[in-house]
This record gives structure tokens, C-alpha cells and sequence, in this order.
């Protein structure tokens, strides 16, 4: 057995009073046989703020095995902190250095991603706009200015709104800016842009988002859009409806396409509909699909469906459905509210939004 493990410096910035932050590496086998390893954190002061799990694993040269380094500021002063990671197997040890800073400033931007890619066809249709989140990791209320940038200034493709806001660090809701991009004028190719966010209240001003437009050649289709690509309702046992929620088809190419939609339920029950259930998409008319649910004589539970889009050339898109409808009671939350907000949460059920089939 050897082992291997990136020993490239973690960096973890916090603002005063954040919550922890993991990162995780790959311990990998590159020998033969089995790998018995273990793993340790020391810290050079500040206590014991760093975490590394699990302590001990195996890795095979077929079978890689992850461990997460916990980097948490709590009851720490602002400053600087250093430490490391130790893995150590087959008679060797790879040290991995850990920085950790505290900021006295109260307030970091963290954006739910970093760079945005659209797809358009030159005198095609319309490209649909994407979002991206801006999140406060620190405390309090941080105010925010939103400004889009193309790398040739003459070339207006990119906009966003809003072009300002605020991120209440306490609060669940996170505000999201919408980017647009206009496609007419430009030659087949690709264009790049970014939208930079500045906070002055925040220590690590300003962040930015890359965004890459390509323009293909008139005639081309890249396939219809939809977004978002899954759609999450909760609700109670017993109780109305949550409210319907749409997708938004768009078709790219420069002429018209007609889509049909079909459901499919994990259970075989008919809870959820679609409306229209067949249209015709034009290209600079994106078309909104409502999806509503229906929990009627259904008992609480997790619930999953798909609704299939298939347009006349052949071309399939899908849309997962989750559904999860809690027992009902005199604590619950009123129908179309966070189910579970007065009980413990037992279960993570992740759903993908943003990546479509063919991502």
C-alpha cells in the first residue's frame, strides 16, 4: 500500500461569530492491497478549533476514501490561526497546513455559486435569465450593490436586477439577483462577462460571478430550456393545497416547437397536474408550465414524481417532483408553510434545481 493525499494549504476567512466551515480531502491508495490510515488535527493556538473525520479508514486502489476538516471560529478572538491535518499509513505521513482567519468585521458575502454559462443562437430565441443567492455568514443586516461587466465595454449583453439589496444574516430567506443575457447584435462566439458584488460592511469585498455567453451560429439548436429542472412542495396531512409553482420552457432555435407533458409517480397515485398539458413554443415566448399538488386522501409521507416534457423533434426534458406532506396536529404550520417547523427534522432529501438531463 502508498498513500496519497493532497497537501495543498486549506484557507478558512470568518467573519467575528460565523459558523464553521468544512472542507474535505481524498485519501487514496495508490499502491496495492489495503490501506490502513489515520488521521489527526493539532492546532498552533487558540485551542482545539479544528476537527478532521474519521480518525481512522481504509482506501483500496479502487476505493477512495474522503475526510472532512472542520475549521470552526467559535470563542475565537479576531486574528490569525494556523494548524495542520495529519494522515498517516504505510509508514508514512502527509501533513496538510490549515490557516484560519477571524475578521473583526461582522459581515461576509458568500454567493450561492461563482460562475453562470447560457447557451444562445444567433437571430434565435430568447435566453432564458439565471439566479444566483447572496448570503451574509456573518451577523446582522448586510447591505449590497450588484454591478455587470462584459469584457469589451461596447458590448451591453449582460444585465442583472435587482442592482441592489440587503442579507439579514438571521434570516432563512436569501435574497436572489436575476442575470440576464441579450444575445441580438452578437456574432456566433463567446463572450465573457461578470457581475461583481460589493458590500462596504463585509470583509471580503467585493465577490465576484464569471459568466460566459455562447453564441451559436443561426440555424442551430441547442434543444428547449427548462428551468427550474425539480420543484419541492410541503404541506400537511389534512389540510389545503400548497400554492402551484411553475417552469419556464423556453425554446432557443428560431422556430417554433410544441411540447407534451406526461407524469409519473413513485407511488402510481395521481397527486400532482400539469397545465397547459400540451402548447406550442414560440421562440422569443417562453411558456410557463403551472404544477400544482394535490395531497387530498393522501396520508403523510415523502413522495416523488417526474413530469417528462417531449417536444415533437424528440427531444426530452424532465422535472422531479418532491412532495413531502407531514402528519397533521395542533403544532403543525397552516398549509403552504415549511412542513416540520414545530418538530425535529429526521431525514435530508436533496433536489436538484438548477442541472437539466444533459448537464
Amino acid at each position: 500500500a502508498s498513500l496519497d493525499v493532497p497537501v495543498s494549504p486549506l484557507i478558512f476567512s470568518f467573519a467575528r461569530g460565523a459558523l464553521g466551515r468544512t472542507e474535505q480531502r481524498v485519501v487514496s491508495n495508490v499502491g496495492s492491497g489495503t490501506l490502513n490510515f489515520t488521521a489527526s488535527a493539532t492546532t498552533d493556538g487558540g485551542g482545539s478549533w479544528l476537527r478532521v473525520s474519521p480518525a481512522n479508514g481504509q482506501a483500496t486502489q479502487l476505493n477512495a476514501t474522503l475526510i472532512s476538516i472542520t475549521a470552526d471560529p467559535g470563542g475565537l478572538t479576531p486574528g490569525t490561526y494556523t494548524g495542520q491535518v495529519s494522515v498517516t499509513g504505510a509508514g508514512a505521513t502527509k501533513n496538510i497546513p490549515v490557516t484560519l482567519t477571524v475578521s473583526a468585521i461582522d459581515q461576509t458575502i458568500l454567493l450561492s455559486q461563482t460562475g453562470l454559462t447560457f447557451v444562445a443562437v444567433a437571430n434565435g430565441g430568447t435566453v432564458p435569465p439565471q439566479t444566483f443567492g447572496i448570503l451574509n455568514t456573518g451577523k446582522g443586516v448586510m447591505d449590497w450593490a450588484v454591478k455587470a461587466s462584459a469584457a469589451v465595454a461596447s458590448q451591453s449583453w449582460l444585465s442583472v436586477t435587482p442592482s441592489s439589496g440587503s442579507t439579514d444574516a438571521s434570516s432563512l430567506q436569501v435574497p436572489l439577483v436575476s442575470v440576464q443575457v441579450n444575445p441580438a447584435g452578437l456574432s456566433p462566439g463567446e463572450y465573457y462577462g461578470q457581475v461583481a458584488v460589493t458590500a462596504g460592511s463585509a470583509d471580503n469585498t467585493p465577490q465576484v460571478v464569471s459568466v460566459l455567453l455562447s453564441v451559436l451560429p443561426a440555424g442551430s439548436d441547442p434543444g428547449p430550456v427548462v428551468r427550474p429542472t425539480g420543484l419541492i412542495f410541503t404541506g400537511v396531512a389534512g389540510a389545503g393545497a400548497p400554492a402551484a409553482q411553475s417552469i419556464l420552457v423556453s425554446n432557443l432555435s428560431a422556430t417554433a416547437r410544441t411540447l407534451t407533458a406526461g407524469k409519473l409517480t413513485t407511488d402510481g397515485a395521481n397527486w400532482f397536474a400539469v397545465q397547459p398539458a400540451t402548447t406550442a413554443v414560440q421562440p422569443n415566448q417562453p411558456v410557463s408550465v403551472a404544477v400544482t399538488v394535490n395531497p387530498s386522501g393522501l396520508a403523510a409521507g415523502i413522495r416523488r414524481g417526474v413530469l417528462t416534457l417531449l417536444f415533437q423533434d424528440g427531444s426530452v426534458r424532465t422535472v422531479n417532483i418532491l412532495f413531502v406532506l407531514s402528519a397533521g396536529g395542533a403544532n403543525e404550520p397552516k398549509s403552504g408553510t415549511a412542513a416540520g417547523a414545530s418538530c425535529l427534522p429526521t431525514q435530508l432529501l436533496p433536489l436538484i434545481t438548477t442541472l437539466g438531463t444533459d448537464f
